[in-house]
This record gives structure tokens, sequence and C-alpha cells, in this order.
């Protein structure tokens, strides 16, 4: 018998697990951030940043 079964089918801890690793990409994408030289992004990286600020922006009204 498999211990912790259940967990698989869980949404509240599979909530959880996507929040952890959102949350680890999240440092890892810090750490690259503040390991490079603005001159180091591109147009699209901009963008992208951008795109998700505005998205958060539109979560908070």
């Amino acid at each position: 018998m498999q211990e912790n079964c259940y967990l698989e089918n869980d949404p509240y801890f599979a909530d959880i697990q996507k929040t952890f690793e959102i949350s680890s990409q999240v440092e890892w994408v810090r750490k690259l951030i503040k390991e490079h030289e603005s001159r180091d992004f591109d147009q699209e990286v901009v963008d992208a940043i951008l795109a998700w600020q505005r998205r958060v922006e539109m979560r908070r009204e």
C-alpha cells in the first residue's frame, strides 16, 4: 500500500505544490537577473516583465 497516495488527488495539496514550484522558480529568476548586466536583457525580456506587472496591477484592482 502506498503511503500518502491521497495527496496526489487533493486539490489543496496541488495548489500548495504549484505555489512552491512557482516560488522556487521566482527565486531562481531573481538570482539570474542579479547576475546579469542591464545590457544582457533584450526587449523580449522587458516586454514579458512589463506584461506580468500589468497582470499583477489588474488583480489588485
